[in-house]
């Protein structure tokens, strides 16, 4: 066991152990080391939600500006449609992660080519009192058969991993990937 050596000043009453100095030096030490290993590690978004949110901002329906940055996160739904595959998309800014835009894309896979058709898509705002709330800015496509699969689909995400992209992350060529759209005929 360690000695403690007590160096004291009377004439103020303070007592400094030289053994509680070391402690602190070594928490602050830990604390510096955690931040910047959460930092460094910090995960990266799956390559199939990567790959989903660089196909809607080649649409112009995310922000690809260098300096932008989106909270990302997605569910996969099997079940909903037989046979088919529907990632819901969720792209939030701000630290509460309240308010956002929702997107059921139906994708499929066939010798390493993704091809996504992205079907729906909606703003959205979360209450924060606690009831969690959904509101839609603007009423999704096929309003009442869409309303209760993106609500789902955020309610799902609130309990799982969010990912942090930047414009200049999802705005890059894709490769082996075909993207289209609802809005396409909306475009020049």
């Amino acid at each position: 066991m360690r000695d403690l050596i007590v160096v004291g000043d009377t004439a103020s009453g303070t007592l400094v152990a030289t053994g509680e100095i070391n402690v602190r030096k070594n928490f602050v030490a830990l604390l510096l080391l955690t931040g910047l290993s959460g930092a460094a590690f910090a995960q990266q978004a799956p390559p199939l939600l990567l790959n989903a949110a660089t196909c809607l901002a080649s649409k112009k329906q995310l922000p690809t500006a260098a300096n932008s940055s989106l909270s990302i996160g997605g569910w996969t739904d099997t079940k909903a449609y037989p046979g088919k595959k529907v990632l819901y998309l969720v792209a939030t800014s701000g630290s509460n992660h309240s308010a956002g835009r929702v997107y059921s894309i139906f994708y499929t896979e066939y010798h390493h080519h993704q091809l996504f058709d992205i079907q729906n898509g909606t703003t959205f705002v979360q209450s924060t009192d606690g009831k969690g709330t959904i509101n839609y800015v603007v009423p999704p496509i096929g309003l009442y058969d869409a309303e209760p699969s993106f609500t789902a689909a955020i309610g799902q995400l609130n309990s799982q991993p969010r990912y942090t992209v930047t414009g200049a992350e999802i705005s890059g060529k894709m490769t082996h990937t075909t993207c289209k759209s609802y809005t396409d005929n909306d475009q020049p």
